[in-house]
C-alpha cells in the first residue's frame, strides 16, 4: 500500500482523556532485513528503553492505519477489549467506546491497529510480553513500554503498597520504607513521546477493514496513571 505523511496536529478529545490525532507503524523498520515487520518493530521498541534517539531511525508508528495507546495498561485488559471483545461480552463500556471511534466489531480488521502500553508495574512485565509474542505470532502490533509516563522524561520513585493499586507514585500515609518498597522505574514525557514516534507519522492510504466502517486513521487514548493525570494531561494540550 502506498504511504502518505499524516501532518495534522494532535486533538485531545474529552472521553477517557481521548487523544485524537492521525498517526502510525508497520514495514517500514529497516534494522534488520531478516526480521519481519512486527520482530523489527518490537527490537526498536527495546533500543527506545535503552540509549537509541528517537531523532535517528523512524517512528514507531510508521505504518499503522489506528494507534491505541494504552497509558497506565495495568495487565492489558484494554487491548484484549480491543483486539478480541468476542471474549469479554461483559466489557461493553470499553466495547462501545472502541465502536464510537474505531467503527463497528464486524467491520474491524486488527491488522489496522498499533497498540502501545505503558505500564511501570514490573510485576505485570512478564504478561504484556507473553501478549506482545502472542499477537505478533498473529500479525497484531501490540509493542509494551515498562514504563511510566509524566511532564518530563527521567525516572520516579513508585511505591508497592499491597493493595488492589498495586504499584503507585502516591504512597498510602501509613507506608513505611519496609511495607511499601520503593523502585526507582523510568518515565517518558508523553508529549514528546507522542510528537516522535505518532505525529507524522507515514499511514497507509486504507485500512485493511471493512468498507465505511470508520473515516480516516484515528488516534485514540486510555489513561490511567494513579493521579499523576494532573501533570501529564496539561503537558498534552
Amino acid at each position: 500500500m502506498s504511504r502518505q505523511n499524516d501532518r495534522r496536529p494532535p486533538r485531545l478529545l474529552a472521553l477517557l482523556c481521548v487523544l485524537s490525532a492521525l498517526v502510525g507503524m508497520n514495514n517500514v523498520f529497516f534494522l534488520m532485513k531478516t526480521l519481519n515487520p512486527i520482530q523489527q518493530a518490537n527490537q526498536v521498541a527495546d533500543e527506545i528503553i535503552g540509549t537509541t534517539s528517537m531523532h535517528t531511525r523512524p517512528k514507531l508508528a510508521d505504518g499503522c492505519y489506528h494507534v491505541f495507546l494504552d497509558v497506565g495498561s495495568n495487565i492489558g485488559m484494554h487491548a484484549r477489549f480491543l483486539l478480541e471483545p468476542s471474549l469479554y461480552p461483559k466489557a461493553w463500556i470499553a466495547r462501545k467506546f472502541f465502536t464510537a471511534h474505531f467503527g463497528p466489531e464486524i467491520l474491524r480488521d486488527n491488522r489496522d491497529f498499533c497498540i502501545f502500553g505503558f505500564e511501570p508495574n514490573p510485576v505485570h512485565r512478564k504478561r504484556h510480553e507473553e501478549m506482545r509474542d502472542a499477537y505478533s505470532a498473529m500479525g497484531w502490533r501490540y509493542l509494551f513500554f515498562p514504563a511510566g509516563v509524566g511532564d518530563k522524561n527521567g525516572n520516579f520513585t513508585f511505591y508497592d503498597i499491597g493493595d488492589e493499586l498495586g504499584f503507585t507514585a502516591v504512597p498510602k500515609r501509613s507506608c513505611s520504607e519496609n511495607e511499601c518498597p520503593q523502585q526507582q522505574v523510568p518515565v517518558h514525557r508523553l508529549s514528546e513521546w507522542i510528537e516522535h514516534e505518532v505525529h507524522g507519522r507515514k499511514t497507509p492510504s486504507q485500512g485493511y477493514g471493512g468498507r465505511g466502517y470508520v473515516t480516516g486513521p484515528r488516534v485514540v487514548m486510555k489513561m490511567d496513571i494513579e493521579m499523576l493525570e494532573w501533570l501529564v494531561i496539561p503537558d498534552l494540550i
